[in-house]
């Protein structure tokens, strides 16, 4: 692994620990303060935010990201990528943040709630709007990690500052508004600063061009999304905000190992487009050896957190919540194979150019996962919700390696796979 790629996967490490790590030592105060059932909506407006945010990204923190590396000697084009990009996302969230009110008013009767959507949704786009593409185009992840990890870490001390009981949490939601949108602004103003960029015109077909180069990389990942965020909207709506917190408090365990696995994966990506670009020969030795440094850590973490499911809850809840130790046993294996997922989809697929076997293998888990949550939700609850999230997540991975493997290529020969 380079000097580079080693000091970016530290920066962005660094911004996953601030990002989860800061907010899973909140959990305890939250839990206790908010309740289950209290910490079961919060976590259901988060969820319904996290639309929003999927829709302003767009896909771009991969396409995006792959364009900025190509074009990054190149001032000019450099600046047509970007104002390109911004104007996509304004206009996604535009459309976005109307329709999802709209939704909102017309699911949910609870004026609370909906209050607490739209300042979720507010507080997503600001965070959607960060340039982490950028950033990460021109391999300068260093430069945004000093300033995303003060965010997250005046995040964390707002909730302790401001979250006193459930009927005070929409003004903290109100301050991650504000505190989002004014650290995209800054992360705007230090890229913009470092990168050469200035201001180009860009004609309405390149604006179109970049939706439609988009379109498969977002419609591919909505996957993600159904098996995530659908799953825990679902489970509170037809068994209540309760089992809605049992589940949230399990997944935002398993959400914080897997964090620790995205630097690895962020960084390693516009490395495995340039080597790919070379010659696959360079492109599969490059990921062989990436993966021997990275599955074995991230394969203990998984048998720890199945080993210590019941203690990690009743440290971050302060008390035990069978359920939520059973559905932590059960999601424990998703930091492994979402970390394989990413190998063979993002790093191999997507850097050959093979977005149909990609496709397949998101929106085939996607499906799985949304059939299992209508049979297994009503009749098992959160447990239900958790088998499902962990079965989406193996068939995406099945269908990722059998994509490889039609194209002759195995990253672990000894497993023939």
């Amino acid at each position: 692994m380079s000097k580079r790629i080693a000091q970016n996967v530290a920066a962005l490490l660094l911004v996953q620990m601030a990002s989860y790590v800061l907010p899973l030592a909140t959990f305890p105060y939250l839990v206790r303060v908010l309740g289950q059932k209290g910490f079961g909506r919060y976590s259901m407006a988060i969820a319904f935010a996290g639309y929003l945010q999927f829709l302003i990204e767009y896909g771009f923190g991969l396409t995006a990201t792959s364009r900025v590396a190509r074009v990054r000697s190149n001032s000019i084009e450099l600046s047509k990528v970007f104002w390109s990009v911004g104007a996509c996302k304004t206009i996604l969230f535009l459309v976005g943040f109307g329709g999802l009110q709209i939704v909102s008013f017309a699911l949910t009767k609870d004026p609370e709630l909906r209050k607490l959507n739209a300042l979720a949704c507010l507080g997503a786009a600001g965070s959607a709007f960060f340039p982490t593409w950028l950033f990460q185009g021109l391999e300068k992840m260093k430069g945004m990690s000093g300033l995303m990890v003060g965010i997250r870490s005046m995040g964390a001390v707002g909730i302790f500052l401001l979250v006193h009981s459930p009927s005070t949490l929409g003004t903290f939601m109100a301050y991650m508004v504000v505190l989002t949108w004014v650290g995209s602004l800054v992360g705007h103003g230090v890229v913009l600063r470092k990168s050469g960029i200035h201001l180009v015109r860009i004609e309405a077909k390149t604006v179109i061009e970049d939706f439609k180069s988009g379109a498969v990389v977002f419609v591919s990942q909505v996957g993600s999304l159904v098996i995530s965020n659908t799953c825990l909207l679902m489970l509170g709506w037809t068994r209540g905000e309760m089992a809605a917190g049992a589940y949230s408090i399990a997944e935002k365990l398993v959400r914080a190992a897997i964090s620790l696995t995205a630097p690895i994966s962020t960084a390693l990506f516009p490395q495995s487009v340039r080597l790919f670009q070379t010659g696959r020969t360079e492109g599969v030795a490059f990921l062989r050896k990436s993966m021997k440094f990275a599955l074995p850590p991230v394969a203990l973490g998984s048998v720890l957190l199945f080993v210590l499911s019941d203690m990690m809850v009743r440290l971050v809840s302060g008390r035990q919540i069978p359920e939520a130790g059973i559905c932590l046993k059960i999601m424990a294996i998703a930091p492994f194979s979402i970390l394989l997922d990413n190998f063979y989809g993002t790093q191999l697929l997507l850097s050959l150019g093979h977005l149909r076997h990609f496709m397949m293998g998101t929106l085939g888990g996607a499906m799985v996962g949304l059939a299992l949550q209508a049979i297994l939700i009503p009749h098992w609850g959160a447990i239900g919700a958790a088998s499902a999230f962990v079965f989406a997540e193996l068939v995406v991975l099945g269908v990722f390696i059998t994509g490889a493997r039609r194209l002759g290529i195995s990253l672990v020969p000894r497993m023939g796979i």
